[in-house]
C-alpha cells in the first residue's frame, strides 16, 4: 500500500504520508498478532480432534523444541514432538482452553505466552458415562517462541509451566494414566 498521488505531479504532504506508513506498520503488527493467535486456535483445535499429525506439522517448525515441564525430557524436532503426542491417544477426550496472551513479535521471531487449561477424559473411567466430570484438569502457562515461515508462523520453542505445585488444576489422574506424567513439577516462578 503506497501512498496516493492525487494528481499528476501533486504529492500528499508529509504528514499524510507519515500517517499512511505508522497506519501500515500498524496493520502488520495486527495481522502478525492474529496469524500467532491462530496458531494456538489451531492446537487446541487439532489436539481435542485427535489429530495429531496435523497438529504437529501446522503448529511446529521442524526443528522445535517442546518441554513439557520440569522433570520432562525435551522433544526436539517434530517426529519426537510426535511421539510425544501419543499419550493423546489413550484419552477419551480433552478440550484445550488458552487466555491471557502475551505476543512481542520483531521481525520474523516472536515471542509469546499464554495461559492454559486443559480438560482430560481418561479410557480408564469410561465406564462412568457421557455425563461424568473430567477426571483431571491441567492449568499452566506456554511460553512460546516463533518464527515466519513459509507456510506461517511456526513454535520454534515451547516450554510448559503449571500454576501451582504441579501439573494438575484439579482432579486425580487415575493410576494406569498417572504413569504418563511422573516427573512433571515446576510451578511458574521455579
Amino acid at each position: 500500500m503506497g501512498v496516493a498521488v492525487p494528481r499528476s505531479g501533486t504529492r500528499v504532504d508529509s504528514g499524510l504520508e507519515a500517517a499512511v506508513v505508522a497506519l501500515e506498520r500498524r496493520v502488520g503488527e495486527l495481522e502478525n498478532r492474529q496469524a500467532i493467535l491462530d496458531v494456538y486456535v489451531t492446537y487446541a483445535w487439532l489436539q481435542d480432534g485427535e489429530r495429531l499429525d496435523e497438529l504437529v506439522d501446522q503448529v511446529f517448525a521442524a526443528d522445535a523444541a517442546l518441554s513439557l515441564g520440569t522433570g520432562m525430557p525435551t522433544h526436539r524436532g517434530r517426529d519426537a514432538i510426535r511421539q510425544s503426542l501419543t499419550i493423546r491417544r489413550e484419552l477419551e477426550g480433552t478440550a484445550h482452553y488458552f487466555t491471557n496472551f502475551e505476543i512481542t513479535v520483531s521481525g520474523d521471531r516472536a515471542t509469546a505466552r499464554a495461559y492454559f487449561q486443559s480438560f482430560h477424559w481418561t479410557r480408564e473411567t469410561a465406564s462412568g458415562g457421557a455425563g461424568r466430570p473430567a477426571d483431571f484438569v491441567g492449568a499452566g502457562v506456554y511460553l512460546d517462541e516463533f518464527r515466519r515461515e513459509p507456510p506461517g508462523w511456526r513454535i520454534t520453542k515451547r516450554e510448559r509451566r503449571n500454576l501451582g505445585p504441579g501439573p494438575l488444576g484439579h482432579g486425580e489422574v487415575p493410576s494406569g494414566f498417572a504413569r504418563h506424567l511422573q516427573g512433571w513439577g515446576g510451578a511458574v516462578g521455579d
